[in-house]
């Protein structure tokens, strides 16, 4: 009994006083990882200005991406989806400018070194094929698990990436 209990005691012991040494070596070798997102800014560049809430466009965006990375060189930076339009379907009115403004949306995450971007419904707007041309030749992937092509059943983007940031 007695020699089971000093046993326990010396190892909890132990624990607490290597434990915290361990730590901050841990915190020492390990360099902060910084993830950042965006996500639902369906089409809009800048704000609409149709309520106070507003806290900038794309431009501002950029400029705080680029401040976060400066000081955390370690920054991961991904896109949610439902960039590139505001409702589900779109009217026919539309689908002349739609191609352009996507585009402009796309040139904007490619600026900020997006690392990916998962598609939401809205930037289904236009069609799946619509937003597979537009997803080729771009610096980053669409990634999405869940939408396969009718006509063959494979996959319309891959379902994961792999990113290095910093030195994992």
């Amino acid at each position: 009994g007695r020699l089971a209990w000093a046993v326990l005691l010396s190892a909890v012991l132990a624990a607490a006083l290597v434990g915290p040494a361990c730590q901050k070596d841990l915190e020492e070798r390990t360099p902060a990882l910084t993830i950042l997102y965006t996500g639902a800014l369906v089409g809009k560049a800048e704000p609409c200005g149709c309520f106070s809430g507003d806290f900038g466009g794309l431009v501002r965006i950029a400029g705080f991406v680029n401040q976060v990375r400066a000081e955390t060189p370690n920054t991961l930076y991904v896109d949610l989806g439902d960039l590139l339009h505001e409702h589900e379907r779109m009217g026919y009115h539309l689908h002349k400018q739609f191609p352009l403004k996507a585009d402009m949306m796309l040139d904007a995450l490619e600026s900020m070194n997006c690392a990916a971007m998962v598609p939401g419904d809205f930037d289904f707007a236009a069609g799946p094929e619509t937003l597979a041309e537009l997803s080729e030749g771009r610096d980053f992937p669409f990634v999405l698990a869940n939408v396969v092509q009718a006509e063959t059943g494979e996959a319309l983007f891959p379902a994961s990436t792999i990113t290095q940031v910093g030195p994992w």
